[in-house]
């Protein structure tokens, strides 16, 4: 299940094996099926409705997609099963860009360190790995900057908001 957030409306969609899809439009179920698709064209019919759906920019890192719907331009974040269950668990991440701050979202144990002090770095960038709920996670970037400090060392265990990197 996935999930996208535009215009103050929720969408969830459910993959299927067949050329059927499910999913929800706020509490409201509908289905939808693919017509055609090129490598970032679908024609996507819903109730008998044709909708011409253009990819712009699927940002993996960052989860976020840039599309056209019939020359309608929307961006949105995705989510997926990972991204809820964490939000859910109360782990979500909330760094501070302005702080300047990249913090542990959750308790784990550092298995790698991607980057080191004096390194500049973008956005989306991994910048360590951190082992939680028998799961590794990169922990990115959420902005642009210069490493001032990194506050742990590989095989480190640390406490959800821990302050594991500082920014310039």
């Amino acid at each position: 299940m996935s999930e996208a957030n535009v215009n103050n409306r929720k969408y969830e969609i459910e993959l299927s094996e067949d050329s059927i899809f499910t999913g929800k439009i706020d509490s409201d179920n509908f289905s939808f099926s693919i017509k055609s698709q090129n490598k970032n064209n679908y024609i996507i019919e819903k109730d008998g409705i044709e909708y011409d759906l253009d990819i712009i920019d699927l940002n993996e890192n960052t989860k976020t997609i840039e599309i056209l719907v019939n020359g309608k331009y929307f961006k949105t974040n995705l989510r997926d099963q990972y991204d809820k269950l964490i939000h859910n668990l109360g782990y979500g991440r909330k760094n501070d860009s302005e702080s300047r701050y990249i913090k542990a979202p959750m308790p784990g144990l550092v298995l790698d360190i991607l980057i080191k002090k004096n390194d500049p770095i973008k956005e989306g960038q991994h910048l360590l790995v951190l082992e939680a709920m028998k799961m590794e996670n990169i922990i990115k970037s959420n902005s642009v900057g210069k490493i001032k400090n990194v506050n742990i060392s590989k095989n480190d265990t640390v406490d959800k908001d821990e302050i594991l990197i500082e920014l310039e």
